[in-house]
């Protein structure tokens, strides 16, 4: 199963408020009965009633309702298959609006009576829960007006773009990528950090450290041509930025690894 369900409650009373430091390993889905007052990394926004909101990790959330006390539903889980949310057009990280709450109500009493239930193997039971709730909420998306569409085509570009630059980093520098979005550099940085919790200069960097890792581990080819892979023109600029993320030389993490 791609998705693994941590906790879930349908229905859960808050008398203040609901935090999530920045820190947080797992994905949570919130969703909200009343008007909301909701902080997500800084940036405030304040909801209708039946807002929604798909938090990705690594990110800092405050959730306090309008009206003080409040109801929220919530799941939160863990993903085997960080590209799940590829292929479902939902927004990460921004707000959306629930128009019919009843079966997703339902899905989620569903997902918690599973969890509780240990006696059993519910996996299967579990993943088809997690197929009807998202669906329900991509239909609930796509019946909503076409500014909300438009944001989650950005959304989905914003998906495949990642997954473009995770695949060849050493192609992509930060204007190039928002470029390809047709946004501001300054506009398409913002954007990046609120969905993938990470600014898009700091996770190029990561792609590129992976990348060579990996070629260090899985090929006899020497620095100089790793570097040349990596997009480095300079030998001794790839060796300063690999001693700088993983605290050797490269030629010292190959034999590390041997």
């Amino acid at each position: 199963m791609d998705l693994n369900f941590l906790g879930a409650f349908c229905q859960k009373s808050e008398k203040s408020k609901i935090e999530i430091s920045r820190g947080a390993k797992h994905w949570l889905f919130l969703r909200f009965y009343k008007p909301m007052t909701i902080v997500l990394n800084s940036k405030e926004i304040e909801t209708k009633a039946n807002a929604a909101l798909i938090c990705s990790p690594n990110n800092s959330i405050v959730c306090a309702g309008q009206e003080t006390a409040f109801e929220y539903d919530y799941f939160k889980f863990e993903l085997k298959n960080e590209n799940y949310f590829d292929k479902i057009s939902l927004p990460v990280n921004e707000v959306f609006y629930i128009r019919e709450s009843l079966p997703l109500e339902e899905e989620i009493k569903k997902i918690t009576w599973l969890l509780a239930e240990k006696t059993s193997d519910n996996s299967l039971q579990l993943e088809k829960c997690a197929k009807n709730v998202f669906e329900f909420l991509e239909r609930q998306i796509f019946s909503q007006g076409p500014k909300t569409r438009r944001q989650k085509n950005l959304h989905n570009k914003m998906l495949n773009l990642r997954k473009e630059v995770k695949d060849q980093p050493e192609r992509w520098t930060v204007d190039s990528m928002a470029e390809s979005v047709k946004l501001t550099r300054c506009r398409f940085s913002v954007l990046y950090k609120e969905i993938f919790g990470a600014a898009p200069s700091v996770e190029k960097r990561e792609f590129l450290n992976q990348k060579a890792k990996d070629l260090l581990c899985s090929s006899d080819k020497s620095v100089q041509q790793i570097a040349a892979e990596c997009g480095y023109n300079e030998c001794e600029n790839f060796i300063r930025a690999f001693r700088n993320c993983n605290g050797m030389s490269p030629l010292q993490f190959r034999k590390s690894r041997e």
